[in-house]
This record gives C-alpha cells, structure tokens and sequence, in this order.
C-alpha cells in the first residue's frame, strides 16, 4: 500500500501539520503502507524531521510568492494550479497511489480535483471547516465537530472522521496516559509550569510570557520549562531570559523528541492554541491557551466552555494580571479540571485515523471499515452480548450483567495490547472485532455480526480488514464444532485447523505453524 502526504511548514504556517502527520505515517509504516512526504521548501520548514523520522521527502522547490499569515490562500507559494502541477510530476516517480493525504489549508476542491487520478483515495486533514473538498475521507479532529459543519463542502458518501477521537498523537502520549493521569491526582500544588508556543513563536511571546510569570505569586522555586521549536528564531533571546528570570530553576528545551515525558512532569501549560492543545489534554494538563492565530479561536473557546483550559485571548491582550488571576483558578479548580481535560482526548486518535483508511466491501456494495471501540460504545457491544445467535456460538454461554459488560468492556478498552473495534459502513455500526494479543505478533480473533445483518458479508469483511490491519501477525481463532458457518467462513479466508476448535491464519509471507 503507497501513501503520500501533501503537507508544508514554515515559519507563517507553524509546524503543526507536519507533526500531526508524521503522527499518522509512524501508524501507517507499522500496518506495512510505504509512505512519502512531498512538501515545499519554505522558509522556516521542518522538512528534516521528516527525514530525520526515517520517511522519504520529494521537495518541490521554493516558493515562488511571500506568504501572507492572516491569508491562508497564499500558503501554497504559488496558484493551486501550479502546485498540483508540481505535486503531480513528484508523483511519476511513485506510480499510483492508494492514498494521498493533504493537510494545508491552501489547498481545496480544485486542487484535488485534479490529483484524482493519481491516487485511489484522496484524504484531507482539515480544521477549518470552510471550503469545498473533494476526496473520500476527511477528517477533522476539533472537539465537537459535527457532520453538519462540512454538508456544504464534501460531496454524500464522504466518510467523515470528526472530533477528538480521531485526535493525531504520536504514541508516545498514549503510552504516558497512565502515568501523567495518575500524577495529577497526586498533585496538591503548581510546582512546574510549561510554555509551549509551537514551532516558530514569531512574535517571541514565550518571552513575553516569562517576564510575566516574574510578575505572578508562584514561587522562586517554582520550575520553569520552555519550550523552542526547531525554527524559532528567539532561541538567544529567551535562553537570555531564563537566566535573568527570578526562578531558579528555568530552562529553554529545544527541539525535544519527548514532549510527552515534559508534559506530564508539568503541572500546568501554558500554550498554544493548535493540535497541541489535543496533547495536553491527554495527559489531563490544565492550561493557559494563547491564541496566535485566528484558526486557533474556537479551539480556545471550546477548551475554556468545557473547564479543560482557561483563555487569555491574543497576544496583545497578555498582562500580569489576568496571568495571575488565571494561574489562582487553576489552583482551585485543578482536579475538575484535569478530568475535563481527559474526557475530551484518549489518545486513541490515531489508532482510529489508520483503521478507518482501511475498507473492504459487503456483500451489497457498501464499504465497510474498522472503528476502535470508545468509552461511549459500551452499552453497543453490550446488545450485541445478548443476542441469543452471540451466546449460541461463544465459549461462556451465560450471559454476563450489565456490571460484569462494563467491568469487562473498561478493561479491554484500557489495555493497549488488545484491540477492539466495530465494524461499520455508512456510520452505522454492523458488528465486533476483537483482536487479543496472545504472544508476539500473534492475536486471538472473534467477530460478532449483528443478528439483523448476518449473511450480508460483515463476518468477511471484518476478517479481511483485521488481516489489512495487521499484515504481519498470525491470526487465531477458536471456533465450536457446531458452528458450521463460521468455520466455513474462516476456512474460505485461508484459516487452516490445527487442532479441535481451534484455527490459523499464517502472517503474510510465512509458513503455518502451532
């Protein structure tokens, strides 16, 4: 499977996109997808992080006009026309694609309108809400994020992965969830304060930041850590800072690869406005959202209804006074707010991002794909529990409580060794998937179809997308003597019996065996 990602940075366009999807192509490598990224060499970029991540990079020159931060139209460097030009002569050397990827808010319908024919599936990766696209999937991670928001600019049948849910972290923030969530509930005081303000910080507000913190009551002992992106171009004047600051243990980070293990050290951020924002909340972190952009708006409206964040507005509206009134707030509110904070993120987003490009048809014509199951379906799966055709063909045939469900449902969601899915199409969730990992890159798998859909061809489809899912694994099932259908099903699928009840799919590539 080819994937590539049309993405850009600069210092006018911030890093974030970038990272974002380096989020999503370190998934995609790991589902055997050979992924490229194209990108234009603007001032400010970050294109050797890609290659640092080890992806190939097609550069396609300078640009050949100024970038305009407030007019996203001009972010491409040139017209859409001659970009796509551009993207589509990087392209020959790839052949065609299964999936081109685009998040830049310079590119449109025209745009991908005419790299259609260059790549099976067209994605966009947007948060903005406002103009037309023409793919097959996009996807927006703003929290509350409403297929209503995009009826005007995508086209029916469009798959929609809206909301935090599909928030794209790297791993690294769900691997430190349990940790940083339980600090925070040992936390009885701001003893570390974070600023974060992306890649760039053009203004030098991180600056602006620490002479007002020298301002705030938290104390000289308090530790200070900023953060400087890869481009900021403040890195002398804000190391000169920390040395005058009052705080005696105040640092300047530059460029970090573990902006995870930083984050749940702190006790409070204070931020950006970005896809930042979504890392914070992850890990249960109160902030202090600024807002240096106006894309950034609704995010910090929205963080702040939610009790996840406080708001201080622009840059230009930054003053002791309200730094330090917003700092007390947190400290009264610290707990409320850390679990408003990891209601909205669990940093799953990513997992379901990569899931949901996979699809296999039904036996209708309509596409079914692979949804990771949340906090929010357990009641679904609990339906799918009692039915009588569920209980008929499962190893424990009682039926277990709506306690017992819940016990079970929260632990598996929770354990990040196993897998658990629903398989849907056209929104609608048809069945389960469950995929438990029983040895290295071996995985015990069970399905269960809705009983108002069985022989429509979601027990097949959810088989070849766990295979699609997980290329490199061996795949195993325990099936009872009776169940004639499935073991029919499985065997058509290339599962061989390797003792009773008991049945294997061999990884690709690699020979069967017990």
């Amino acid at each position: 499977m080819k994937v590539a990602f049309r993405v850009d940075s600069s210092t006018v366009i911030g890093s974030g996109h970038v990272y974002r999807c380096l989020s999503l192509a370190i998934q995609l490598i790991k589902q055997d997808y050979q992924v490229t990224f194209i990108c234009t060499n603007h001032v400010g970029n970050v294109n050797r992080i890609i290659q640092e991540a080890g992806f190939k990079l097609l550069c396609l020159g300078e640009p050949a006009v100024e970038l305009v931060p407030e007019d996203t139209s001009t972010w491409l460097g040139t017209t859409y026309s001659e970009d796509a030009a551009n993207t589509i002569t990087a392209l020959n050397s790839l052949g065609v694609l299964d999936y081109l990827i685009v998040d830049h808010y310079g590119i449109d319908s025209r745009w991908e309108s005419l790299l259609t024919p260059y790549s099976a599936q067209i994605v966009v990766i947007d948060d903005l809400a406002n103009r037309a696209h023409k793919c097959d999937i996009l996807l927006d991670q703003t929290y509350g994020r409403l297929p209503s928001d995009y009826s005007s600019y995508v086209t029916p049948g469009t798959k929609l992965l809206l909301g935090t849910e599909y928030a794209l972290l790297r791993e690294e923030f769900l691997i430190a969830i349990p940790t940083a969530r339980h600090k925070r509930l040992l936390n009885k005081s701001i003893k570390h304060v974070l600023i974060s303000l992306g890649g760039t910080d053009r203004t030098n507000v991180s600056k602006t930041l620490i002479d007002l913190l020298n301002q705030s009551p938290l104390e000289n002992t308090t530790q200070l850590t900023i953060i400087a992106g890869p481009n900021n171009p403040h890195y002398p004047a804000l190391i000169d800072a920390s040395v005058q600051s009052r705080f005696v243990n105040c640092r300047v980070l530059r460029s970090i690869s573990n902006m995870a293990e930083v984050l749940t050290e702190s006790d409070l951020a204070i931020g950006a406005s970005g896809a930042s924002a979504w890392e914070r909340c992850s890990l249960g972190l109160p902030s202090i959202n600024i807002e240096l952009a106006s894309n950034q708006k609704d995010i910090c409206r929205i963080l702040s209804k939610k009790g996840a964040a406080l708001s201080l507005g622009t840059p230009d509206k930054l003053n002791a006074l309200a730094l330090t009134t917003a700092i007390k707030n947190i400290q009264m509110n610290y707990q409320t707010m850390v679990e408003n904070a990891v209601s909205i993120v669990d940093g799953k987003g990513t997992l379901r991002a990569s899931t949901a490009l996979i699809n296999k048809p039904l036996n209708d014509g309509n596409i079914a794909y692979l949804k990771l199951a949340g906090r929010n379906d357990c009641h679904q799966f609990y339906l799918w529990q009692l039915e009588p055709a569920t209980r008929a063909n499962s190893l424990n045939p009682a039926v277990p409580t709506w306690t017992e469900h819940q016990q079970w449902f929260s632990k598996q969601i929770s354990n990040q060794n196993n897998k658990l899915y629903l398989v849907v199409s056209n929104g609608e969730p048809l069945g389960m998937l469950r995929l438990d990992l029983i040895a290295p890159l071996s995985y015990e798998i069970s399905i269960v179809t809705a009983q108002e859909k069985v022989r429509t061809g979601v027990a097949s489809a959810a088989l070849k997308l766990a295979r699609a899912l997980l290329p490199k694994a061996k795949l195993y099932a325990t099936i009872l003597a009776k169940n004639h259908a499935s073991i029919g099903l499985f065997i058509n699928q290339g599962f061989e019996r390797i003792e009773q009840n008991r049945y294997l799919q061999k990884a690709h590539g690699m020979p069967n065996d017990k």
